[in-house]
């Protein structure tokens, strides 16, 4: 699969092809994780953001560390990223700018909700 065969905004939010690779070029595979994924990110979200919001540097940095493992997982590598910053926030002790680095988690899980729908999992493969 060449970059091209993926639509740019998608390719901003997942990376189908890397994470096609590490999955053996199983695209059912991939959809079927990106789709569990997205059922259970949002509960993972709210655990995060209820323990940024009561200052718990340690469940901050539990959930935070769930959440980049899930997200890398699934290519879904802006939600990784900025999980990974707020993990290593919290492993530092303290939370200075976490309620920043979370709303930037919600947002790019946003768009991953807005463009995984968009992805044709069946031309993939």
């Amino acid at each position: 699969m060449s970059p091209v065969d993926i639509a740019p905004e998608i390719s901003r939010v997942l990376d189908i092809e890397g994470t096609l690779a590490n999955l053996g070029g199983d695209p059912e595979l991939l959809q079927e994780l990106v789709d569990f994924f997205l059922e259970i990110a949002p509960q993972q979200l709210d655990d995060l953001e209820a323990a940024v919001q009561a200052g718990d540097v340690d469940a901050v940095d539990l959930q935070a560390h769930a959440m980049k493992g899930g997200a890398a997982n699934v290519g879904a590598v802006r939600v990784a990223e900025a999980s990974r910053e707020l993990e290593t926030l919290a492993k530092g002790g303290g939370l200075d700018g976490a309620a920043d680095i979370f709303a930037r988690i919600r947002a790019e899980f946003a768009d991953l909700q807005r463009v995984a729908p968009q992805v044709d999992w069946a031309s993939l493969g």
